[in-house]
């Protein structure tokens, strides 16, 4: 039997960056993030691959069962792409996000 029946990305360290486009930012004002793993750090949600564009960044520490930190999030309403960059000592599974309006 299967543990998790839903993809996910395994293996997320202290330097990585994810990055999905294009999204529809309409009314965004915080991005959750689902994720589990071990250590602590942060994540900042920006714009661009080379996190210069930052709209929102939060501190956590991950737990190994899956838990969801909401991000707090300043952006323009349009379409545009989103980065997710870890931060810190962890090892983490990421599995989904969700836009808060």
């Amino acid at each position: 039997v299967q543990e998790d029946a839903e993809p996910y990305i395994t293996d997320i360290t202290g330097d990585t960056v994810v990055g999905y486009k294009y999204f529809d930012l309409r009314d965004v004002k915080g991005v959750g993030l689902g994720f589990r793993g071990t250590g602590c750090g942060t994540v900042t949600v920006s714009l661009d691959c080379a996190g210069t564009e930052k709209i929102g960044e939060a501190a956590f520490t991950a737990e190994r069962q899956w838990t969801e930190v909401t991000v707090p999030v300043s952006v323009k309403n349009g379409k545009a792409p989103l980065y997710f960059h870890f931060k810190g000592d962890l090892k983490l599974s990421f599995r989904e996000f969700r836009f808060v309006g």
